[in-house]
């Protein structure tokens, strides 16, 4: 009985890790894509009129 509590219970804890792998694959993901656009954007507007294409 104890066992297969165990084994229950470890297959819990493996499901609950790998949706909080996904959810801080996903955050890192967003954030790194918000930063990439804001760089972009930043570069853009610096870069002179005659060099914009």
């Amino acid at each position: 009985m104890l066992g297969t509590s165990l084994r229950s219970t470890l297959r819990a804890v493996r499901l609950l890790l790998r949706c909080f792998v996904l959810v801080l694959v996903s955050l890192f993901a967003c954030a790194f894509v918000c930063v990439f656009v804001f760089v972009l954007r930043c570069l853009l507007r610096c870069l002179p009129g005659r060099l914009r294409s």
